[in-house]
């Protein structure tokens, strides 16, 4: 089945927004703690392992929406001034 834009950007601001609640929580940004996490310098936490889940929910919904622009046949930014003009 395949989603709309909208729905990927849905689950895009979903869980960005959990990620910013741990970065708040551990004053790290996603991109550095996950970097750590995927090279195993991060502790066996159930805490940690969510953020993790949530930076890669992040990332596989970013480029599933990469994808279903670049599937469009316009580019994003063609799509932006269209809306907008």
């Amino acid at each position: 089945m395949t989603r709309t834009v909208a729905e990927i950007l849905t689950d895009v601001h979903a869980a960005r927004k959990e990620c910013e609640r741990y970065e708040a929580e551990y004053e790290m940004l996603s991109e550095d703690f996950f970097r750590l996490y995927l090279a195993g310098q991060v502790e066996d936490d159930p805490e940690l392992q969510m953020w993790a889940g949530f930076c890669k929910a992040a990332r596989r919904c970013q480029r599933e929406y990469e994808a279903t622009v670049m599937a469009s046949g316009l580019p994003l930014r063609r799509r932006v001034v269209a809306v907008t003009a």
